[in-house]
């Protein structure tokens, strides 16, 4: 009786060690068929790969985003973006405009030169001019050292000044006035002191 439950007790323990040992193996294979690292994974390589981060709007295009610093640019302390507060002084459209020097207006006076009339003394006379024209010839100073030389003067200032007087009309004329009788070297003075105050016109 205990040789027949040895008997069916190794039959089964053989049994169960066959059944065993011929599906270990297939268990193996089956293993073996799947790659490594992809057990209970999908496939795709970018599968396990961690997403892109997101660009951040408010970082400019290109630069790295530093750590505890805003992407946007800041006005540096102190200093204002606002235009100089100095005034424009060139006007609008970009142009300047330079003003022209204004016309002379009204009567000019010209000094003629110091001349000397021989041993009485000095002659100088001056010119007013309007426009191309003389208007007016008097007689800034003249000899009146002596009686002689105080009588000559005056007769010579009353021939050739004043607006009507023979300087004016020959130099409008573009010609020398007449000597004056007895007074040859005053007169003569007074004509070259003339002409030097022409030819300043």
């Amino acid at each position: 009786m205990r040789r027949a439950i040895l008997g069916i007790t190794g039959l089964a323990a053989s049994t169960t060690l066959l059944v065993v040992l011929k599906g270990g193996p297939a268990t193996t294979a089956t293993a073996q068929d799947v790659p490594v690292g992809t057990a209970g994974a999908s496939t795709d390589p970018s599968a396990g790969a961690p997403p892109e981060p997101t660009p951040d709007p408010a970082t400019p295009t290109g630069s790295a985003a530093v750590p505890g610093r805003s992407g946007t640019p800041s006005a540096s302390p102190g200093r204002s973006r606002t235009p100089s507060g100095k005034p424009s002084t060139k006007p609008p459209g970009g142009t300047t405009t330079s003003k022209a020097p204004p016309p002379a207006s009204g009567p000019r006076k010209i000094d003629g030169s110091v001349t000397p009339a021989a041993d009485f003394g000095l002659v100088q006379v001056q010119i007013t001019v309007s426009g191309d024209r003389v208007t007016n010839v008097v007689a800034l100073e003249l000899p009146r050292e002596t009686a002689t030389s105080d009588g000559k003067s005056d007769q010579v200032d009353r021939a050739y000044s004043g607006t009507g007087g023979a300087a004016v009309t020959a130099a409008n004329q573009g010609r020398t006035p007449d000597t004056v009788s007895g007074a040859t070297a005053t007169s003569s003075a007074y004509k070259r002191s003339l002409q030097a105050a022409l030819d300043r016109m």
